[in-house]
Formats: structure tokens, C-alpha cells, sequence
């Protein structure tokens, strides 16, 4: 089980000099108020290195000729944190999986030695500021030349970018819970609905398939709130005749699904909301249809501002020459996010950098949501019949050797099998 972590701290640092080092913390437990604190989430990065999930932990990788040496602090068990918290994996246990385990109270202490030795030093950029500064007055301390400490976050990222098995096997469970649980959502739909009673139903399923977490804070919007991108209030009623944007994923361990539904309330698309909802459906399936090995993001987001440009054509809510409207973005009014993102232990998932993001070339084993969509509010100047209308639809994609998978094709999308399913319990 541990071996394909100890794999990935050798890759990590087989780019590196022989004598560098990586430095990396562990998220901390965070306070909600007073006393009482929030669930505990690991740092994705220092999890995906490590496999341990726990605060209070610092990991040191250091480049012995070519060997990835892995020193690990962590709490050590003790009887009063036992007591309030429950056991902890403590040093015995880390001494299993790591070349030196220690006491994570002596980390500052003898983080020296390793810095004095080292000849480049590298860090995440994200690490907690007071970690950082500490790091910084330690190295101070030593006459160590802040030149010298390096950010290691984009290698990091190119590793993140390609799932191994283990993964893959891991973001499968979370599309299946979640598949299942907007299943759960399109067959309790009806009108008079609170957003929140929605919200209550994928909640349960979740819960029910033991899977606590979620990979975001679900959106789930009804009507004219579906234009609402990152709409969380989730505190209206639902209307005969209007749409339901569900956009809701689990999280199982550490690793998210992220899932997009615009069903009808009623059961009914109206006439108006089934031609824009082809739409986006149609644009998905042309963007699902170019993953692959050797695609990219540019690409991507081009087949879909193309084939919503001429859909919108096709209705009158654009007006003009195609590539002329294409070219301009002029789609950007009613579709304004870009088709996907990277998805893994983080549902944004890291890429080595946004500037560089666009021109990745897809390679198998990379994981990804493709989720267009089109939103027209009562303040745009098109026929009132558009008005109100919020529509998108996500799934999530991986890229295999010869094309690519969609790991939620279990959830319906097309408009008979939605509407076979709305309201069905």
C-alpha cells in the first residue's frame, strides 16, 4: 500500500541535485469558534506524499544520490489526546513506512541539521504563513541565504496531473456515490421543494454509502439562482415550470467526483429550456468526444464556444456572421466559465501553472470535468422567453489510451431520460 507513496517522493525528487531537499507541512486543525473546530482535512499535496492523515506532521525528502531519503514528524500518542480525540498513528507506526520518523515537537529543532546540508531548499508556496515565517527565521539564524529556498509546488502537479490505479479506482467510488445520489435528487424532484430539502436528499445518500464528505459546498439553484455560478444559499422554493441546477459531488478519501444536472422541476422541459438545454448537451458531447491523448484545453474550450455560438445562432439570441460571432467570444454573454477543469484530490485540481494550463497535451490517465453551460438572465436583451433559464452539464472524464471515459455516465442527461426520471418516487 505504501510503496506507490514512497514511488511518488522518488519521482518527486529525481529531478532534484543530489544534497536538496523538500520541506513540506501538514495542514493544521483549523478553529471554527471558541473551542470547537472544524473537520479535519488533510493538505492535498502533503497527502498525496505521504498517505497520512493527521495534523501537526512535517515531511523532509532529501536527495541521497539519487535515493529519496523520508524523514517524517508526527504527533506521538499520548494518553490525554487519546482520551479527547482518540488515538493517533504516533512515531512507532511512521518508523514503518519512513526511513526516520520523530516527535513533531522537535521539528524546529532539528529541521537545522537537514538545512545546514542541504544545498537548495524547497517548500509549497501554500504552506501556512506561520510555518513559512518560522522556516524563514531558522534559516536567518543560520546565515542559510533566502536565495536558497525554492517553490516546488508545480513539480508537484505535473505528478498530480497522471492518476495511477489506485486513483482512478478511488475517483470511480466517488462518481458512482455521486451518480447515485443526483439519481436520488431527480426522482424526489417536485415542485414546492425547498433548495435545502434537495440539498437534504444527496446529503442522506452520501451518508447512507458511508461517504461524509463533500468535494465543495453544493450548488443546488432553482430557477433564475442557476445563474448564479457559485449560488450556495440554497434557500428557495421551487416553482412549477422552472429548473433545478444541481452541481454536487462527494468526496471519498480525499479524492472528489464533480457532477452537474439541470433537470425540470415538473418533470416537463418547456419548449424554450429543451432547445437550450440540447445546446449544452450537444457542446458536451462534441468536447467529451475530443478527449484524448494529445488534446488540450484550448482546443476544448473552442469546440465548445463553437458549438454554442451556432446553437445560440440557430435560435436568434446571437445575431450576425458565425465567425465573426465565434472569434469575438461573442457567446461570452450567456457562457461565460471555460469548459473544465483538472479534477483529482482537489475538485479544482493543481496544473503546474495556469499560464502553462491551456497547452498541457492530454495524456492517459489525466482526470477531468467538461461541463458547459449557458445562463440567461431577465436583465439581457433577448426575447423574454430565455429569461431566467441557468443550464449545465457536467460530467467527469478520464483520459485513457485511445480516447477517454466518462467515469458518471451511469446519471442521464439526455432530455427523455431525465424526464422519465423527475418525480418518480
Amino acid at each position: 500500500m505504501y510503496e506507490q507513496y514512497k514511488f511518488r517522493r522518488k519521482q518527486l525528487v529525481s529531478s532534484l541535485q543530489d544534497g536538496d531537499i523538500v520541506i513540506i507541512s501538514a495542514a493544521q486543525q483549523q478553529h471554527r469558534n471558541g473551542d470547537c473546530t472544524y473537520p479535519f482535512r488533510q493538505d492535498s499535496n502533503f497527502y498525496y506524499l505521504t498517505n497520512w492523515d493527521e495534523p501537526n506532521a512535517y515531511l523532509i525528502v532529501k536527495n541521497d544520490n539519487g535515493t529519496a531519503t523520508s524523514i517524517m514528524f508526527c504527533q506521538e500518542r499520548d494518553p490525554v489526546t487519546t482520551c479527547w480525540s482518540g488515538a493517533v498513528r504516533g512515531v512507532s507506526e511512521a518508523k514503518e513506512i519512513f526511513d526516520y520518523a520523530y516527535n513533531s515537537d522537535d521539528f524546529f529543532s532539528k529541521i537545522i541539521l537537514w538545512i545546514k546540508q542541504a544545498k537548495t531548499i524547497y517548500s509549497l508556496s501554500s504552506m501556512q504563513q506561520s510555518f513559512s515565517e518560522r522556516l524563514c527565521e531558522i534559516m536567518q539564524a543560520n546565515n542559510i541565504a533566502a536565495s536558497s529556498m525554492r517553490d516546488i509546488t508545480s513539480a508537484i502537479a505535473e505528478l498530480r496531473l497522471v492518476k495511477d490505479e489506485t486513483e482512478i479506482s478511488l475517483m470511480r467510488t466517488a462518481a458512482q456515490i455521486s451518480c447515485a445520489a443526483h439519481s436520488a435528487i431527480m426522482q424526489s424532484c417536485k415542485p414546492g421543494l425547498r433548495e435545502i430539502d434537495v440539498e437534504a436528499i444527496f446529503l442522506q445518500y452520501c451518508y447512507k454509502n458511508n461517504c461524509r464528505d463533500l468535494a465543495y459546498a453544493s450548488i443546488v439553484a432553482g430557477g433564475n439562482n442557476a445563474c448564479i455560478l457559485h449560488y450556495t444559499k440554497n434557500s428557495s422554493i421551487l416553482s412549477n415550470g422552472e429548473l433545478l441546477l444541481v452541481d454536487a459531488g462527494v468526496e471519498y478519501k480525499n479524492y472528489a467526483a464533480d457532477i452537474t444536472r439541470t433537470i425540470p422541476i415538473n418533470g416537463k422541459y418547456s419548449p424554450a429550456q429543451a432547445a437550450l438545454y440540447n445546446i449544452v448537451l450537444q457542446a458536451q458531447l462534441a468536447v467529451i468526444a475530443a478527449v484524448k491523448p494529445g488534446a488540450t484545453w484550448s482546443l476544448l474550450n473552442q469546440i465548445a464556444i463553437n458549438e454554442i455560438t451556432i446553437g445560440l445562432v440557430s435560435l436568434g439570441i446571437l445575431v450576425g456572421d458565425i465567425a465573426d460571432l465565434i472569434a469575438s467570444h461573442a457567446c461570452k454573454r450567456f457562457y461565460m466559465h471555460g469548459v473544465g477543469h483538472w479534477l483529482g484530490l482537489d475538485v479544482h485540481d493543481i496544473a503546474p501553472s495556469r499560464d502553462k494550463d491551456a497547452t498541457i497535451i492530454f495524456a492517459a490517465g489525466m482526470l477531468l470535468t467538461v461541463e458547459p453551460g449557458i445562463y440567461i438572465t431577465s436583465d439581457q436583451d433577448v426575447a423574454s422567453k430565455w429569461h431566467n433559464i441557468g443550464i449545465r452539464i457536467e460530467d467527469d472524464i478520464l483520459v485513457t489510451a485511445d480516447g477517454c471515459e466518462v467515469l458518471t455516465s451511469s446519471l442521464p442527461k439526455t432530455i427523455v431520460a431525465i424526464e422519465q426520471m423527475v418525480g418518480q418516487v
